[in-house]
């Protein structure tokens, strides 16, 4: 056996401590969720900058007022990807009826930054949902970035070319103030308990 699935597991069991000791007390402002898996508190964010698709970019400001989802994925991921942009999807349809001002905003941020652009990354969320926006951030900043959300990913070695990028599949959830609330497991990204969770979110102040 190769030492990468070790060094997988390893970043794996040592985020997800991080996460549980995190986790392990809800504060009463997060009681009543049905798939967010929330902090005992809202954890604030170091300032981020991220290319965004749209040719903007993704900032604490341009989050601020309502809540975000993000996921940490790959153009070429062959399932785990594409499953939870079709939720995402799934999700802002059942938010249709929300004002625009308190709509949850999403993002797709590739931790393949070596292969995937910002367009390209948009280009891939759209074929799910035009709401859904794609992101880019650089070495050593993504790393970073996604540890602060309890998210890792390792590239598996090149072979003619060709890698696969191993990575966390759950959904980070931000409030209003662009705090991370929680996350959202693969066996609780259910589309209705989802959407229910963000009008919850959405309309505390």
């Amino acid at each position: 056996m190769s030492r990468l699935p070790w060094i997988i597991v390893w970043i794996a069991v040592a985020a997800s401590l991080g996460l549980w000791l995190g986790l392990r007390n809800r504060a009463p402002e997060h009681v009543g969720f049905q798939s967010i898996v929330a902090y005992g508190t809202s954890r604030p964010l170091a300032d981020f900058d991220l290319e965004a698709s749209d040719g903007g970019r993704i900032t604490r400001a341009r989050l601020q007022g309502r809540p975000s989802v993000l996921f940490f994925g790959f153009l070429n991921c062959p399932d785990v990807c594409p499953t939870a942009m079709a939720r995402l999807a799934e999700v802002d349809k059942l938010l249709a009826d929300f004002p625009e001002s308190k709509r949850p905003q999403y993002v797709f941020i590739t931790v393949d930054p070596k292969r995937d652009t910002a367009a390209a990354t948009g280009e891939y969320a759209r074929h799910f949902s035009p709401r859904i926006l794609g992101a880019r951030l650089d070495e050593p900043e993504l790393e970073s970035f996604a540890r602060q959300m309890s998210v890792v990913y390792v590239a598996e070695p090149e072979v003619d070319g060709v890698y696969n990028v191993d990575h966390s599949a759950h959904f980070v959830v931000l409030d209003k103030d662009v705090r991370i609330v929680g996350i959202i497991r693969p066996e609780k990204q259910q589309p209705m308990a989802m959407a229910a969770d963000l009008r919850l979110l959405a309309g505390r102040r």
